[in-house]
């Protein structure tokens, strides 16, 4: 019986997000592998994420002030998810993407494929828009995916890792 099991929610940071991680992973060590989430207000649709990048440019400052520039971590300078997202039948509100970006959740994309190279799991992560939900003036002019869509894609994401063990 497969299982998934969902973390704790990670810190929008350069110093936390990582350890935060690291410290859930050494608590579930039977784990088969780990999906990241993290939200992309500027994107429209659920974006695969197929490269981490070995790069900070973080041009605005993450939650603990913080824009730093610069290398990741000593390592190669990408890391490709090893989740087969070419055999994943996506839905229409869903994309590959080349590119994590260049701030916290590539940064955490790239930490944790480290971790999977090292340990021989599975792991990737997704993007996801803004939720019809977030009604924050501020992201008033951005798109927006319906909450029950992006649950239900998010479904077919966990169900197609699932059967990948």
């Amino acid at each position: 019986q497969e299982q998934v099991c969902f973390g704790p929610p990670l810190p929008v940071t350069f110093q936390g997000a990582w350890p935060a991680l690291q410290k859930a992973l050494d608590k579930h060590k039977d784990l088969g592998g780990i999906l990241a989430l993290g939200q992309a207000e500027s994107r429209s649709k659920i974006s695969l994420e197929r490269v981490a990048l070995n790069w900070i440019d973080a041009r605005i400052a993450d939650n603990d002030g913080m824009s730093p520039s610069g290398v990741v971590q000593a390592g190669p300078d990408i890391y490709w998810s090893n989740i087969p997202w070419p055999d994943f039948s996506r839905p229409k509100n869903c994309k590959v993407s080349y590119s994590a970006g260049t701030f916290v959740c590539n940064a955490l994309m790239f930490q944790l494929m480290d971790w999977a190279k090292r340990s021989g799991k599975v792991a990737g992560f997704v993007h996801i828009p803004l939720l019809k939900s977030q009604t924050d003036l501020k992201f008033a002019n951005l798109p927006h995916l319906e909450d029950q869509e992006a649950v239900q894609t998010l479904s077919e994401i966990l169900n197609f890792l699932v059967e990948l063990q």
